[in-house]
């Protein structure tokens, strides 16, 4: 799935990440113990989750360590990478209500290992982002783990907002289950309902695993994702361009 974010714009996206200045509060704290976990470049920033306590932190790369670390590899925004680091932990803080996942902040000192390589360890955080789409509305709806939020952009009307999904929210997406959640972020709240139909934006469109709805400012608007369906049948399913008629 495509990025919400040009590929021009990545490098220097993640550019200003990895020289974020500190959004923490006052406290900061020896970590006391090497991080071991998974390391991601988001749309939003750097994240790092640990693989054994599934914590997830906010990372802050003033000494530039991170950005060292990664060398001469390709940097693949949402693709995580194995990460062994010493730094020292302060409070995180942010008004925005997905950010609010992050209780604390990571100030990278020293990377003492990375690998694209992932243990086993870290298998149950490796999830896969699912975007939806409406090509007649112009809206993508991104589902995306490692924000960790549901990402809805419509260029037209200027939206990108980052709405928080809970990780079992998430579980149950990547099983093929359906789902309805109501989330709040911006001031504004989103409904996402879910269900397993296979699903085309028209007639001659490639055929897709899931079928969304999503309420949003009192409008109702449907969209195709999830996974390519090589063999089905769109009459048993949903055509997005029905709605439109």
């Amino acid at each position: 799935m495509k990025s919400l974010i040009s590929i021009a714009g990545a490098a220097a996206l993640i550019l200003a990440f990895l020289t974020l200045p500190s959004c923490a509060t006052d406290g900061e704290t020896d970590a006391g113990v090497p991080f071991k976990g998974l390391l991601t470049i988001t749309s939003s920033g750097i994240t790092y989750i640990d693989c054994k306590d599934n914590t997830r932190y906010r990372i802050l790369d003033g000494q530039h360590k991170v950005g060292d670390a990664m060398g001469e590899r390709v940097i693949t925004l949402n693709e995580p990478v194995y990460i062994e680091m010493d730094g020292s932990l302060s409070e995180f803080d942010s008004n925005l209500e997905f950010e609010q996942q992050f209780s604390q902040m990571i100030n990278v000192t020293e990377v003492t290992h990375i690998d694209d390589e992932l243990p086993s360890s870290c298998d149950h955080h490796i999830k896969p982002i699912l975007s939806f789409v409406n090509p007649i509305e112009r809206m993508t709806i991104e589902f995306n783990y490692f924000v960790p939020a549901v990402i809805l952009q419509k260029p037209l009307y200027g939206w990108l907002m980052y709405f928080p999904l809970p990780d079992e929210k998430f579980q149950k997406i990547h099983q093929g289950e359906s789902l309805e959640v109501i989330s709040s972020s911006h001031g504004e709240e989103i409904e996402l309902r879910i269900e397993e139909m296979i699903c085309a934006t028209d007639e001659e469109s490639d055929l897709w695993s899931h079928h969304l709805e999503i309420v949003f400012r009192g409008e109702a608007y449907p969209a195709c994702g999830g996974s390519k369906v090589e063999d089905g049948d769109i009459a048993e399913g949903i055509l997005l361009s029905a709605y439109s008629q």
